[in-house]
């Protein structure tokens, strides 16, 4: 299923003008299980890019099979998705969110984003997000979470605009170089 072609729209709905971010080679849509090798590649060259992730590369996905199951759920769960971004058939993004499965906490979804440098700066992350945004409103879905690492400014900043907050520290949760970092959780209640 596509969700979105030719990223025409700014976050707040109003046609963009500057031209410069018209992609009609670009699509956001749904994975599934065919796409299975390919997500693993596109993760494990996302996971070489930085090491901000928790995973390392070929960590993450041991085979294919494990990537189906990754797919399959989130295709079973009313509440979670596994949405592609590809620029002419090659997969250069993703955005997995997982929904909490108790009636008391199916509200809210936890978020998982991955876009190839190559590819940033082009309005792909905000494209992403308004129809993330635009989904859970759909859905339901009154609360979106993630962590990230706190020395990513560029990703911190990316997400105070689009209306997240910090909420919290996880002190000492990631190796980044090396060295014990910690993590920010942010979150955004929608329609507050």
């Amino acid at each position: 299923m596509q969700i979105y072609s030719g990223f025409k729209k700014t976050h707040n709905n109003q046609l963009r003008t500057d031209g410069v971010r018209h992609r009609p080679d670009v699509i956001i849509r749904q994975a599934t299980t065919s796409d299975a090798t390919a997500y693993k590649s596109l993760r494990e060259r996302l996971d070489s890019e930085t090491d901000t992730w928790g995973a390392d590369p070929g960590e993450r996905f041991r085979t294919d099979e494990d990537v189906k199951a990754v797919i399959k759920e989130s295709a079973l769960q009313k509440n979670s998705f596994l949405w592609l971004v590809a620029d002419a058939d090659k997969l250069i993004g993703f955005l997995h969110a997982k929904g909490l499965k108790w009636r008391r906490t199916n509200h809210t979804i936890g978020l998982d984003i991955g876009i190839l440098k190559t590819h940033w700066g082009r309005g792909i992350a905000d494209e992403l997000f308004f129809q993330l945004e635009k989904w859970a409103v759909d859905n339901n879905i009154l609360r979106i979470e993630f962590f990230v690492y706190e020395g990513n400014e560029r990703a911190r900043s990316f997400y105070k605009k689009w209306g997240y907050c910090e909420e919290g520290v996880r002190i000492g949760s990631i190796y980044v170089k090396g060295v014990l970092s910690n993590e920010i959780w942010m979150s955004k209640l929608l329609g507050s």
